[in-house]
């Protein structure tokens, strides 16, 4: 377990002031009475003391109002411990309307273990359940989050040292398709009152730091459908970033749009997750750098977006979908990009759009990955710097194994199988130093799209492009190359050595160095 999860915990078992909820006269748990201000009596217990431990025993509470929480207080919901949200509010918050909450300096050391909250849309709206901003040391454990419309299950705005663990959020209404971008858990920052409309804050823009949201399942409940996406942001400000992030061996079924979106960014780890039916899987983005998003912290448009860096998406198994995104993802834009990125480990099958998309990146490295029953490209590459791609499988690609157009540099595509593809293997078009080697092509251009693909194809202006150490070789009834390697006469300053094309024949113009190949 993580040194922030130990150190949360511990200091949520230091706690001695303990108390069974049900011994408070008006808390009852049967369903029928109202529980709320027995409740909200006991969380103000922790204002005047060193903090508060209240354990409910199984049953059903009822909540007519939102709950405020206060700094060292621990929920304790035993197994058969039902919330039920009957208003039009959050189910809890860490701080008033009337607050002004600055940095990490709110209501902290805040635990809620256990319970099933049903937020109950739409006999009741308000949209998000657990708001918690301003804070450090924040553990949400083993809760269940259900049946919301628009909003999230979990607000995180200004947390520094958050976890999510072990916890189910099940069932999302996205309001006839207005919310479709709405998280179940949201990374937020303290930007205005717009994007965090419960007052309390200062708006200082602090962003989240030292979050990890693990071991969790987002999926339909019996209710409502999947959440438009599991993990994300879609708010920020320029100069601010959510960093240390981790995101890690978490289920997620049936999100309208992304499982994880990355939006301003950095140090951010993305691992051993399951991703099934989603609209997009994981998505790495910049702040827009033509709205808000753009602003500094004092108001001033900038018009730019903050540079990303350092993301790990590792491990992680992506199964059909495909509606919405790719697979991976990851947008620079013409005022900042993304750098050191390590794809690495994934599985990615039965997907109805591209594997993997990138454009304006620097430093990637992409391998041992496996893309199988790809309807797009398995990987686009655009307007890249210093990309390696290796030891990747390509199986069953309905269009191009891999595209590399349009301004990328410096780019390694070496030792990937490339087995049923329907159209070119690789095409390199208008990108200068690609090496290629060391590649098996085997069954490459489906004959029913006709005898034009290509094993590697070279095109429009592309330079210093090296081929060398290739195998390629027919396969089936169905797939034939009607070249192995084919080269059009703007590419220069390019050499094809060594490949082996027994048997298929090449296309090469003059003034491409070429010396011992076999076809």
């Amino acid at each position: 377990m993580s040194e922030i999860y130990e150190k949360i915990k511990g200091t949520a078992e230091e706690i001695r002031n303990y108390f069974i909820a049900t011994s408070h006269p008006s808390i009852i748990g049967d369903g029928i009475n109202d529980d709320t201000l027995g409740i909200q009596e006991l969380l103000n217990y922790a204002k005047t003391s060193e903090g508060i431990r209240i354990v409910f025993p199984p049953g059903h509470y009822r909540l007519t109002a939102p709950l405020r929480i206060y700094s060292n207080t621990f929920i304790d919901a035993q197994k058969g411990v039902y919330f039920s949200k009957e208003h039009n509010g959050a189910i809890l918050l860490n701080l008033l309307s009337t607050d002004e909450m600055e940095e990490y300096g709110g209501n902290s050391n805040i635990t809620i273990k256990g319970g099933e909250w049903n937020a109950n849309y739409p006999n009741y709206t308000g949209g998000t359940s657990f708001v918690l901003a301003h804070a450090k040391g924040i553990l949400i454990e083993d809760v269940s989050l259900l049946n919301h419309g628009g909003g999230h299950a979990i607000e995180f705005n200004a947390i520094c040292n958050g976890m999510v663990w072990n916890s189910r959020f099940l069932g999302f209404d996205d309001l006839n398709g207005s919310r479709t971008y709405s998280e179940a858990i949201q990374l937020d920052l303290a930007k205005s009152r717009g994007v965090f409309p419960w007052g309390g804050s200062s708006y200082d823009h602090t962003p989240c730091k030292n979050i990890i949201i693990e071991n969790n399942l987002f999926d339909r409940s019996n209710q409502l459908g999947g959440w438009g996406r599991a993990v994300g942001s879609h708010s920020a400000t320029y100069g601010k970033w959510h960093e240390n992030v981790i995101i890690k061996n978490n289920i997620v079924n049936n999100c309208l749009q992304w499982a994880f979106r990355a939006y301003s960014w950095r140090d951010v780890f993305i691992e051993g997750n399951k991703i099934y039916n989603c609209g997009g899987g994981i998505g790495l983005d910049l702040n827009n750098a033509d709205d808000e998003d753009s602003h500094d912290e004092d108001g001033n448009y900038t018009g730019k977006s903050n540079h990303c860096e350092r993301f790990s998406v590792k491990g992680n198994l992506i199964d059909g979908g495909g509606g919405y995104a790719s697979a991976i993802s990851a947008d620079g834009n013409a005022t900042a990009r993304i750098r050191a990125v390590t794809i690495q480990s994934n599985s990615v099958n039965n997907y109805n759009n591209r594997a993997v998309y990138l454009r304006l990146l620097d430093e990637v490295l992409i391998n041992n990955n496996i893309f199988n029953n790809i309807s797009g490209n398995g990987l686009t590459l655009s307007e890249t710097w210093m990309v390696t791609v290796s030891g990747n499988l390509f199986r069953s690609i309905r269009l191009n194994g891999i595209t590399c157009f349009t301004g990328n540099r410096a780019i390694i595509i070496s030792s990937n199988n490339f087995n049923y593809v329907r159209e070119h293997g690789v095409w390199v078009s208008g990108s200068d130093s690609v090496s290629i080697s060391c590649n098996n092509f085997i069954g490459i251009g489906y004959l029913e799209k006709g005898s034009t693909f290509q094993g590697i194809r070279i095109t429009s202006g592309s330079d210093r492009i090296t081929v060398t150490g290739n195998t390629f070789r027919q396969w089936s009834d169905t797939y034939a190359m009607n070249f192995a390697i084919y080269v059009t006469s703007t590419v220069t300053e390019s050499i094809l050595s060594v490949n082996n094309m027994a048997g298929i024949r090449m296309q090469i113009p003059a003034g491409i160095f070429e010396y011992g190949n076999l076809n």
